[in-house]
């Protein structure tokens, strides 16, 4: 429910956007109007398959757009934040041997990462890793990027990414670089695009949060132990019924902001955890070497669509 006269002094809807429209006009609203919620459904709506809100990326894409006029609305005078990208490229993996430099679909994986983190303008990128041949690497295809080596403590699987993220801020700072905000980015996550840093970085701003997190909706039925057996945790689902207040939301590595003030050795996410959705697709992690395989299929099924069709693939890729 809004008022008419809250509608007109906004501006209204912006027609630029051929969807997702409401959470541009929520965005205005929340920023000049207190709001309030309900726990009660108002109204449901059914999907078919020529509906726009059944491509998810070309959705996601949208809101993100939408995030970047207002971000570019607010920001007023010549300050600019300061980013740093954080790329963490361990290469010593007993099951993946040189998983960093190895090729997806004719490309080293750690390309996907600095390739996406350069496109979205990060003022400087930094890749923190345990093999002097990532180093390497780095210093030959990509020399506007900093490359250290891990210290010995910071070289074991189960260090936390925190302590890493600490250590590379150390080195950056040591240099003269002082950012205000960080993105942790994992390699294994090579369909994440540079769209989805900007839109984390973003949200930060859009909100007083401590961090953004990257997330794909989980849609299935899941369960939790209950007092006479398992219990759903999102019942509507047992009717295939999406319900807004039960969504249940994974997440995928694929980028971890946050504001450099935020950042412990022992933590970097604060109290106020935000986060941006991702499709399904496009959180793909490499866990294990057989996760390679379904990475290339996607990325040659996508390169083949850019050939087939320049212009609207083109037009998908800018959303």
């Amino acid at each position: 429910m809004i008022r008419k006269r809250v509608l007109k002094s906004i501006g209204g809807y912006n027609e630029n956007f051929d969807r997702q429209d409401g959470y541009e006009l929520w965005l205005k609203v929340i920023n000049r109007y207190p709001v309030a919620n309900i726990t009660t459904p108002l109204f449901f709506y059914r999907q078919h398959g020529e509906s726009l809100t059944q491509d998810e990326e070309a959705l996601l894409g949208v809101r993100a757009r939408i995030k970047r006029e207002q971000v570019e609305l607010r920001r007023n005078g010549p300050i600019k934040l300061r980013s740093l990208a954080v790329v963490l490229a361990k290469n010593t993996y007993k099951n993946m041997p040189n998983i960093v430099l190895s090729e997806v679909a004719g490309t080293p994986l750690i390309s996907y990462t600095l390739d996406a983190a350069i496109e979205a303008g990060m003022d400087s990128i930094l890749v923190t890793t345990d093999d002097q041949a990532v180093i390497d690497f780095c210093e030959t295809h990509y020399p506007e990027v900093y490359a250290i080596l891990r210290s010995p403590e910071l070289q074991g699987d189960r260090v936390w990414e925190s302590a890493l993220v600490t250590h590379a801020l150390s080195y950056m700072e040591a240099q003269q670089f002082y950012p205000d905000v960080i993105a942790s980015l994992s390699i294994h996550t090579p369909l994440r695009r540079s769209v989805h840093i900007q839109k984390a970085l973003d949200t930060l701003v859009l909100y007083d949060i401590d961090s953004v997190i990257g997330v794909y909706e989980d849609r299935n039925l899941h369960f939790t132990h209950g007092k006479y057996g398992l219990k759903p945790l999102n019942p509507a689902m047992h009717r295939r019924i999406r319900i807004e207040r039960e969504g249940l939301f994974v997440e995928n590595g694929a980028v971890r902001v946050f504001w450099r003030d935020t950042l412990t050795e022992t933590d970097m996410f604060g109290k106020k955890v935000g986060h941006i959705v991702m499709s399904r697709r496009e959180s793909y992690n490499i866990k294990h070497p057989q996760d390679v395989w379904l990475i290339e299929q996607i990325v040659q099924q996508k390169r083949e669509l850019r050939q087939l069709v320049p212009s609207v693939w083109l037009k998908k890729e800018n959303q």
